[in-house]
């Protein structure tokens, strides 16, 4: 299930997902979900493309190359993964996690991210409980 809002150079995006297999050994569920905010600070905005049924890539209004900054957005974020079932005997718990962060275009197809997220684990693989804070980078190549 997804749903997407967009206005001007604010979205929400969201996501659940359910994985139901049959196995050697029963039925298995799994699921995860999240939620996305952000807002374009240097006006950009995601478009929706109803031919393909998905979000058009952010491009830089004013890209580095061409003399501008690039894009830049802040982002908020919420993930939950539940990877228990009792049927089959996976115990590995769910995972919670919060995250804020900025995203910059330089130029079309590239973009790095910074992010800090709180998470919190539950389930015996991890000791009933446990907490975790991080700071997460990335640099994405898109094509």
């Amino acid at each position: 299930l997804e749903a997407a809002m967009i206005k001007g150079p604010v979205y929400v995006t969201a996501e659940h997902d359910f994985l139901w297999a049959d196995t050697a050994t029963g039925q298995m569920t799994l699921q995860g979900t999240y939620v996305e905010a952000g807002w374009w600070l240097t006006g950009e905005g995601r478009r929706y493309n109803a031919g393909t049924g998905g979000l058009v890539p952010v491009a830089p209004r004013r890209s580095v190359q061409d003399g501008g900054f690039g894009a830049v957005a802040i982002v908020a974020r919420y993930d939950h993964v539940d990877l228990t079932n009792q049927n089959l005997g996976t115990r590995a718990g769910r995972v919670d996690a919060v995250s804020v962060g900025v995203s910059w275009m330089p130029v079309d197809y590239v973009t790095f991210r910074l992010a800090a997220s709180q998470n919190r684990y539950s389930g015996p693989n991890v000791g009933n409980n446990g907490a975790a804070q991080v700071i997460m980078a990335r640099a994405q190549l898109s094509f």
